[in-house]
């Protein structure tokens, strides 16, 4: 056994008759033996992120926005493209040493500097409006579930969280199937520890409360 092992053992054995001596103490002093620390019960909930996420209506009007924006920029982006071939076109028929020619050059360089420019921009403020609404949902969620824990006298929920499993393993190698396993954070649970319906009918309500017209 290595000095290091040893070490565990001996500083482990001391912590154990250490507390036996403090109990024999305490016993031989009062009569009774030393009672552990009172803690209240805890009592688990489990909450589905991925349930919660896509049953509610927010979650799903947030997709369809999404997607319409992605469309609209899609269709601008095209657009802007169409004008950027025309003025190529244009070129393609003049002399490359006439004055037309030049004027068409110059026109296509500020052109493409400025649809270059465009699109970086784009696609940066849809990235972040995107990922600041999903912030958003998922601090709602949040709320929601504690909500939902507080009144059901819950004091702890986790998130259960289990990947699927292909039933044909051929597609993923072991440490794949290691991680998949590894990931999941519920093995087990009754279905009256699950409170993610919950949530979802109290942020429905909230949300339908929000949008619907005053």
């Amino acid at each position: 056994m290595s000095q290091m092992n040893i070490r565990r053992h001996t500083l482990g054995g001391l912590a154990v008759t250490a507390v036996a001596v403090v109990g024999a103490l305490l016993m031989a002093r009062t009569g009774f033996a030393a009672d552990p620390p009172a803690f209240g019960p805890t009592v688990i909930g489990i909450a589905s992120m991925d349930t919660i996420a896509s049953g509610v209506r927010e979650y799903k009007d947030l997709i369809n926005t999404f997607e319409n924006e992605k469309k609209s920029i899609d269709d601008a982006n095209a657009a802007k493209q169409k004008d950027l071939k025309a003025i190529q076109d244009n070129m393609s028929i003049l002399k490359s040493d006439s004055p037309d020619y030049a004027k068409k050059q110059d026109e296509l360089l500020k052109a493409s500097i400025g649809y270059d420019a465009w699109a970086k921009e784009t696609q940066l403020d849809f990235d972040r409006n995107r990922k600041n609404k999903i912030r958003n949902l998922f601090n709602e969620i949040s709320d929601a579930i504690a909500q939902v824990a507080v009144k059901d006298g819950l004091n702890l929920v986790i998130t259960d969280q289990r990947p699927k499993i292909p039933d044909n393993l051929d597609g993923i190698d072991a440490q794949q199937l290691q991680q998949l396993i590894g990931a999941r954070t519920v093995l087990y649970s009754d279905g009256g520890r699950d409170i993610s319906q919950k949530v979802i009918d109290l942020m429905d309500k909230a949300y339908l409360n929000k949008t619907a017209p005053h």
